[in-house]
């Protein structure tokens, strides 16, 4: 994973992250949220975190 793509991901993490943040909001004022969109965004955050360590794992393995 070059840097470029190491920094796209962590600024996508970061905006699902605030959508996350806002949804929970609207939730708290009892507005009504779509469950599924919730779930898909933490499942996003999950696999860019996945993508990111386990290209972390394998550049230490090269070492």
């Amino acid at each position: 994973m070059k840097k470029e793509e190491k920094k796209s991901a962590l600024v996508d993490i970061a905006n699902l992250k605030k959508e996350l943040l806002m949804m929970r909001i609207r939730s708290s004022s009892r507005e009504t949220i779509v469950a599924k969109d919730y779930k898909n965004k933490r499942k996003e955050i999950a696999r860019l975190f996945t993508k990111i360590n386990s290209n972390k794992k394998a550049a230490k393995a090269q070492i």
